[in-house]
């Protein structure tokens, strides 16, 4: 899909959306990780920032708030918590990888 087509299939563009809406932005988004954490420099990035607590920063933003944290401190940080999903994926399939070699 192109960005368009995301946009266009997730509602995204403005406001927190619908329960369908923030389903389809969450599997759009989820796919997207697992395609970029794919590439070994990328996951060796991820990995290596163990156990901390990943935090999207909108700095500068007054609105929003769902993919990340907002300059005062609100919002759901969808990102930073599916970055942490996806660490913990990452890890799991590691260990999978050094225990069958």
């Amino acid at each position: 899909m192109t960005p368009e087509e995301v946009r266009a299939w997730t509602g995204e563009g403005g406001g927190d959306g619908d329960a369908d809406q923030n389903a389809r932005r969450n599997q759009a988004m989820r796919e997207a990780l697992r395609v970029k954490f794919s590439d070994p420099t990328c996951r060796s990035v991820l990995l290596a920032t163990g156990d901390a607590r990943l935090i999207e920063c909108l700095p500068g933003r007054q609105s929003g708030g769902y993919w990340g944290v907002k300059k005062n401190g609100e919002g759901l940080n969808m990102l930073g918590r599916m970055l942490m999903e996806e660490r913990e994926r990452e890890r799991a399939n590691a260990a999978v990888r050094y225990h069958d070699s």
